[in-house]
């Protein structure tokens, strides 16, 4: 299963928003997902994705400092790209049957 958490976030006067797509997300062993983080309010910020499971806690699976850049791009049979400045994506083809996890992004200005 992964489930998905939204938060917003407010700075110097100034409305930053980061949401995730889809927001709640069950799904069935071996079935493939594709989660979008969208941040606007900023130009170009540091991206994450983040994955808590019971077993390892919360990890950082996948950061990015822009465009075109995912470090790293590939872990654990899960693949992550960024198309543009305020989006990033992570996928995976085939979800493990025992991979209970949340999943969630987040951003950092550059």
């Amino acid at each position: 299963m992964l489930y998905l958490i939204m938060d917003d976030a407010f700075s110097a006067g100034v409305y930053l928003e980061i949401l995730q797509f889809p927001a709640d997300l069950v799904l069935h062993p071996n079935s493939s997902f594709q989660m979008i983080c969208s941040v606007t309010g900023t130009s170009e910020p540091y991206m994450y994705w983040h994955r808590w499971t019971a077993t390892n806690g919360l990890k950082q699976m996948f950061g990015s400092v822009g465009s075109k850049s995912v470090d790293p791009s590939s872990v654990e049979g899960y693949n992550a790209i960024r198309p543009n400045g305020s989006h990033m994506i992570v996928e995976s083809a085939r979800v493990a049957s025992a991979a209970p996890a949340v999943w969630y992004c987040s951003w950092s200005p550059q």
